[in-house]
């Protein structure tokens, strides 16, 4: 009976570190449960078990995460998750900067306002109109 107690109790800290996020400090999905106290457990096949569950949820999360980062690519209509992500679109601040500065300035209806594009083409000229209209 004492083995059983033992095992129940480890499997109860190993749920209870498994919830709290801090016990967590690594990306390798295998080495989470020795992390959380795996080699403590004396009952083989309990480790064996909660590291095939540990593995599913690695795997459908990762999935999950890898299907997020394409809608959020597909939705921003940008390809390059580096570009799409930084503060300026890919561009360089100073063209970045200079771009808002005329934006302020024209205060254009919508950014597709012709004489704001105009504008812009002429002040940025290593930039083609149809990236202007995108960024």
């Amino acid at each position: 009976m004492t083995g059983t107690v033992c095992t129940h109790q480890n499997a109860k800290k190993l749920v209870h570190r498994i919830r709290c996020p801090r016990y967590i400090e690594t990306d390798d999905h295998k080495s989470i449960l020795d992390k959380l106290g795996g080699v403590e457990c004396p009952d083989v096949a309990l480790k064996a078990s909660l590291q095939v569950q540990l593995d599913a949820i690695h795997q459908r999360h990762s999935h999950e995460l890898q299907q997020l980062h394409q809608t959020f690519l597909a939705q921003c209509g940008e390809p390059n998750a580096t570009v799409a992500m930084s503060k300026t679109g890919g561009w360089s601040d100073h063209d970045h900067d200079r771009y808002i500065k005329l934006f302020k300035d024209c205060d254009p209806k919508g950014i597709r306002n012709d004489p704001f594009l105009s504008r812009v083409a002429a002040q940025l000229t290593n930039h083609n109109v149809d990236a202007i209209r995108h960024h």
